[in-house]
């Protein structure tokens, strides 16, 4: 995995970001309000304004992007020599930093960088968090 550079200060940003985009998602499930874009479902079930988040940093629909770093997250949270993985095995949770800085390295090496890899890192997180990681390596297994 590369390493990025974000700074401690960073990261606890990136939290905080990521804690406040959770809490409007589960806000508006317990209202009975998904986000959606003209009444429509999100496509593979993403949150709408991540979805936007990813389109607008990456210039590539939200579900092609997504189905990338799916792909390359899938060694650090769905096979058990990975770091989230063993993380939610033991403990059923995930620590947000651990998710900012894995992610973070995963985005970089995917060609992401500059002042859209913050934006990328919580979206991404936010969905990892929000749908639950097993349904993320489930959806990876799917044929």
């Amino acid at each position: 995995m590369v390493q990025s550079t974000l700074t401690d200060i960073e990261v606890e940003a990136l939290c905080v970001q990521i804690d406040q985009q959770l809490q409007a998602l589960y806000l508006h499930e317990a209202d009975g309000r998904l986000a959606r874009s003209a009444g429509e479902p999100p496509p593979g079930g993403l949150p709408y304004l991540q979805q936007r988040a990813i389109a607008a940093a990456t210039g590539v629909p939200a579900g092609q992007f997504w189905t990338r770093f799916r792909q390359a997250a899938c060694r650090d949270l769905c096979q058990p020599e990975g770091l989230l993985f063993q993380q939610w095995h033991k403990w059923g949770d995930l620590k947000n930093q651990d998710v900012v800085r894995t992610f973070a390295g995963l985005l970089t090496g995917l060609g992401i960088g500059g002042q859209v890899l913050p934006g990328l890192i919580v979206a991404t997180a936010v969905i990892v968090l929000h749908l639950g990681i097993r349904a993320v390596c489930e959806k990876e297994k799917a044929p």
